[in-house]
């Protein structure tokens, strides 16, 4: 046999022997185990900065949100503080029945001196106008802006008055405090009664004396 043909037949058994080693270890369980465990400390290690640094950048978005959000409910609590000054001198009447080219203005003077009794003039009040679109068959409140607090104090005192009509006088409240008081309501339903005061919504159940004011809506 030539030279040639015995590297020829020494490759072929070397081939042969890699080979059965190489099944050998593929299917040898610790063998894939050792394996797999040095391919993930490789990756790992590989890319372990680039992981440390994205869970630093992580953190600190997530702090940025948490100061927006802090930012946020301050700015919407002020909006909301703002909004009761603004709201303060009104009052929204309803009830009063609407007519076509009606004159608000003297209806609420004459709900106030006739219904009422509170002996008020036309200077006590700075505008009234319906609120809402107008709708067939649906009466519309009307909103009463006194001239000042002092006026407005007086007729919301003197609201019980029209007790024994169909028109009740209500706080011109903003979006947050009506959302706070629809909430106490559903919760109380008929065991007890709920209503406003100067903007502040309060609650008492029948059963108790305790006045319970609502100040936001983990309260309730």
């Amino acid at each position: 046999m030539s030279t040639r043909g015995n590297t020829k037949k020494g490759e072929d058994e070397l081939q042969s022997a890699v080979k059965t080693l190489v099944t050998k270890l593929c299917t040898s369980e610790d063998f894939l185990n050792h394996l797999t465990a040095d391919i993930t400390q490789t990756i790992s290690g590989k890319f372990k900065k680039e992981i440390d640094e994205l869970k630093t950048e992580n953190k600190k978005i997530m702090e940025m949100m948490r100061e927006q959000e802090g930012i946020i409910h301050s700015l919407v609590s002020k909006q909301d503080k703002y909004e009761q000054i603004v709201r303060s001198r009104n009052v929204r009447l309803y009830g009063v029945n609407e007519t076509q080219g009606e004159d608000c203005a003297r209806k609420v003077i004459e709900i106030l001196n006739d219904k009422m009794n509170l002996n008020m003039e036309s200077h006590t009040i700075e505008n009234t106008y319906r609120i809402g679109k107008f709708e067939v068959n649906k009466t519309r409140p009307i909103l009463v802006k006194f001239s000042n607090n002092s006026y407005k104090n007086y007729a919301f005192s003197n609201k019980k008055k029209l007790k024994n009509t169909r028109i009740v006088m209500r706080e011109d409240l903003t979006v947050d405090q009506l959302q706070i008081m629809k909430a106490a309501i559903q919760k109380i339903g008929n065991n007890g009664k709920v209503w406003t005061n100067f903007g502040n919504v309060f609650m008492k159940y029948n059963d108790g004396d305790t006045l319970i004011r609502i100040r936001n809506l983990v309260d309730i």
